[in-house]
This record gives structure tokens, sequence and C-alpha cells, in this order.
């Protein structure tokens, strides 16, 4: 009698599919809602040029005011000063170069004083142990000029302008970057997304800076994103989630859970 045929066991068994993370963001073009529109600008990247532009526009302001004040003391030094002869200290008979800085002596109201600087518009040299016309401070003794009128306010606001021009930069930079990271989530493809790392970004400090890899694809490159730290349940390892990127410059991806209002 033939022995019964043995059961046949499978060899194989079906491949569950891992489901892809839910809340998946709508097909472009998407609208770019005031809500949306917010959160571009705490982008850190556009965060980090809008925030430069203004450090480098108070630097700006301050360095403005500063040297307003000092034109006007210039100019109120010139007109108002008290017209005195100085005798510059040195050996008779030399010169020095006009820029060179001077001991010069005086007295004011029957004081002496002595003060060291240069004959600032002076253009020739200067013959030592001679007397030179200056305007003199009547508040402080110690302020003095050779000049007979105040230079122009240009001169002071060089540097301000400067720093104007940074601001002007910087600014062009931040609206570069809006408008990236605006095209990025109005057209950018959704694409689902393993979390691989989790750690801190300098540049965003209530953000968590994210490692992943592409979810169900054999491209196992590994790039990162920028989430929001008081996300629900907190992002981890093995998490999936949606980031958007444009096909033609995939590593410069933003997380679409930074543009959902559960995400703070």
């Amino acid at each position: 009698m033939a022995n019964p045929k043995p059961p046949t066991i499978p060899t194989t068994m079906a491949a569950t599919a891992t489901p892809k993370p839910p809340g998946a963001p709508a097909n472009p073009p998407r609208p770019i809602t005031p809500f949306v529109r917010r959160r571009i600008w705490l982008e850190p990247v556009v965060r980090l040029w809008w925030l430069s532009a203004l450090a480098v526009l108070g630097i700006a302001i301050e360095i403005g005011v500063t040297e307003f004040l000092g034109w006007r003391a210039d100019l109120d030094l010139t007109q108002h000063g008290i017209v005195v002869e100085a005798m510059v200290s040195g050996i008779p008979g030399t010169t020095r170069p006009p820029d060179a800085e001077l001991n010069l002596s005086f007295t004011l109201n029957g004081t002496a004083y002595q003060v060291i600087g240069v004959l600032e518009g002076r253009t020739d040299y200067v013959p030592q142990a001679k007397p030179v016309t200056i305007r003199v401070d009547p508040t402080d003794p110690t302020r003095w000029t050779y000049r007979t009128e105040a230079p122009p306010i240009g001169q002071y606001l060089l540097g301000p302008a400067l720093a104007l021009g940074m601001f002007l930069i910087a600014i062009c930079f931040c609206w570069r970057e809006w408008q990236r990271v605006a095209k990025i989530y109005r057209r950018g493809e959704a694409v689902a997304v393993t979390v691989v790392g989790v750690g801190t970004s300098p540049l965003a400090p209530r953000s968590k800076r994210i490692q992943y890899t592409r979810y169900g694809s054999g491209d196992k490159r590994v790039r990162w994103a920028i989430v929001p730290i008081y996300t629900t349940p907190a992002v981890a390892p093995g998490d999936m989630l949606w980031v958007l990127c444009l096909s033609a410059k995939p590593d410069r991806a933003i997380a679409a859970i930074r543009f959902t209002h559960e995400a703070s």
C-alpha cells in the first residue's frame, strides 16, 4: 500500500505592507494661506536671514545715531569753540607731518592745559615749538579741533550706509529663501519617509533635526529636515512622516508637519 503524500507546507509567506503615515498633504498646487505664510517666515533658513537683517539694522541705527551726534558735536565745536593759540611741543626749527600726533599746550581762563591729537584738516607740515590756532570747548577744554568748519555729514554716515547695505543684502537673501520654501510647499511632491535619527539644530533651538530615508524605496541615502519640538507624540526613530520636496532638488525638503495647525 502506497504511503500517503505528506501535506504541502508553503515556503513563503505573504509580506504585510507597512502602511504609509496618515495625513498625507494635499496634491499640488497647494494654496499659500495666511497660516502657511506665517509658517514659512518661521522656517529656520528664512528666520535666520530676517533675524540677521534685524540685527544688522539695529547696528546700523546705533552707528548712525552715534555718528550723527558726533557730527553735531564737531559742528558745535567749530561754530562756538573758543579760539586759542596752542604751542606745539618739539624741537625748534623742525617740522612734523600734518597727520602726526602732536603735544599741544595752551592757557584758557588762567588755567594751563596740555592735549594730544592730530591737526585734522591740515595739509602742510607743522613747525614745532610754534603756535597753531585751535578751537576749544569752553565746557570741556580737553575737546578741541584744528578745523574751522565741520566735515560734511556724509563722512560720518559712511559706516551706517555700509551697514544699511548689508541689511538690504540680508533682506534679499531672506526673501529669496522665503520664495524657495513657498515654492516647495506649493508645488512640492509629498514623499513618505522613515525617521532614522533625531537631534538638535543650532538654527532652530525650538525644533528637532531629523534624519530620514525615503519610505519603500531602494534609495537609502540619509537626508534631513526640521520638525517642531512640541509634536504629539514626539518624533522618534522608526516613525514615518511626510516631507515636501521638488523632484529636481530632493535634498531641500521641508517637513509637512510644520505646516499643520497641530504643529507648534
